[in-house]
């Protein structure tokens, strides 16, 4: 009998120390998850809730179609693609957007409903809240100058400058012209007294350049 309570004895020693063993692995395990999982998330990228101290760097600019906001200075020592992968010059925008009173083009300066100018391909508009408006050049001051290297005209009110017969030169001291309304009648006089015109006549009635020169040619 006492051989039989010892054997007994020495089997439980045996299974407790067993459990013992299983539940201090099974806790290890735990133990070593939880660790994991809040390393991860310690040494994972947030935005801090308060400013940073001194000397630390702001948050990076990630890749990825997030919209993110850059506070500060943001300097790019090479070319700039927008909607292009390679850019040719220091600012390349790529798109087929139309300027208009109410479309965006490619760039606009200045808010889209105040004074502003937008600009696409090949047109530039000024507009004011979503309406045409006054276009200056030069308004402060310096001179104006349009010129073309090869054959281009230059288009008042039209965009068929090639069928407008004749030239006008213009030289001299004081130039002064004007945009004259005409009705082409025989041995009427189209221009103004002092006002000269080398402009031919597409129709009996229309508008005609009158200029006045000191020296006309």
């Amino acid at each position: 009998m006492a051989k039989f309570i010892k054997h007994l004895l020495n089997k439980g020693k045996k299974s407790f120390g067993s459990t013992i063993k299983r539940q201090s692995v099974v806790w290890s395990m735990l133990i070593a998850v939880c660790s994991f999982v809040i390393v991860g998330f310690v040494i994972a990228w947030s935005n801090p809730s308060v400013n940073p101290p001194g000397g630390n760097i702001p948050a990076p600019i990630n890749v990825s179609t997030t919209t993110q906001t850059k506070i500060g200075k943001f300097n790019i020592m090479d070319n700039v693609g927008i909607n292009t992968t390679s850019p040719v010059t220091y600012l390349n925008i790529v798109g087929t957007t139309d300027t208009g009173p109410s479309t965006h083009g490619l760039f606009v300066l200045g808010g889209s409903e105040t004074s502003n100018i937008s600009i696409d391909q090949n047109e530039i508009m000024a507009r004011n809240n979503g309406t045409t408006s006054p276009l200056y050049l030069n308004n402060d001051g310096g001179n104006l100058f349009i010129s073309s290297a090869g054959n281009g005209s230059v288009g008042i009110g039209t965009t068929t400058v090639g069928s407008v017969p004749g030239s006008l030169y213009i030289s001299g001291g004081t130039n002064i012209c004007n945009l004259v309304t005409y009705t082409a009648t025989s041995g009427t006089t189209l221009c103004p007294s002092g006002f000269y015109t080398w402009s031919g006549l597409a129709s009996t009635t229309g508008q005609i350049l009158c200029c006045k020169v000191s020296n006309p040619i």
